[in-house]
């Protein structure tokens, strides 16, 4: 609980999903809004079942199921990718490639190269 009537200034840590330039015990996720640090929470590996976005492992994203090959949940873990880098990264989730994270021409300048590996179009 915050009560105040004054501002109050939060210091919160933007990071990138490829890098996973956050500290130990943290990973880069999507939070809605930006890519930012937050405390992982279990660790999922890539395909498994997740329901909050730190559920996954760092450097995977909680997504609906409709999304990720033979998920066994309403959402399941699946990787980042670099979209420079071509294929072949997605070879973890067989089924999915790299998609762009955002529609065309709506990335942010430091976050263009970020795709996700999703069932295939």
């Amino acid at each position: 609980l915050i009560a105040s009537d004054s501002p109050l200034a939060l210091c919160i840590r933007k990071c990138d999903p490829l890098l996973q330039d956050c500290d130990e015990s943290y990973g880069c996720y999507w939070v809605g809004y930006d890519f930012q640090c937050e405390l992982t929470n279990q660790n999922l590996p890539t395909g498994a079942p997740c329901g909050y976005i730190d559920d996954c492992t760092p450097g995977d994203i909680c997504l609906d199921a409709m999304l990720v090959p033979d998920c066994m949940g309403s959402a399941c873990c699946t990787n980042f990718c670099n979209l420079e880098l071509g294929p072949g990264q997605c070879d973890a989730l067989p089924g999915t490639v790299c998609i762009p994270f955002w529609e065309q021409g709506t990335a942010p300048p430091e976050y263009e190269h970020v795709g996700v590996c999703l069932v295939m179009p």
